[in-house]
């Protein structure tokens, strides 16, 4: 994912909210690790239980005491520098 421009459609005013145009690129790659992200256990590493654990590890182990997979992290790494870009080019404080 890459940061290509934005643009404040609207100005934030007292309760409204402010509205932006953005323009990103985005690659397949992007939308598969997403979507894992979102709906897989794929993102997870299960090494540090591996032989410990019967089959059914997803219920036995709390997803807060797991780390993300390397890959998984690289790529959150580089989506929110992706989002800084816009926070920080918009931020009026």
């Amino acid at each position: 994912m890459k940061y290509i421009k934005s643009k404040c459609l609207q100005k934030a005013k007292g309760k409204k909210k402010g509205k932006y145009l953005l323009t990103l690129e985005v690659s397949d790659y992007d939308l598969d690790m997403l979507e894992n992200l979102a709906v897989t256990y794929a993102p997870w590493d299960y090494s540090m239980f591996e032989g410990k654990l019967g089959v059914d590890k997803k219920t036995k182990v709390g997803i807060e005491v797991l780390d993300m997979k390397p890959k998984y992290t690289k790529w959150i790494d580089k989506m929110w520098r992706a989002f800084w870009k816009l926070w920080h080019e918009h931020d009026e404080l």
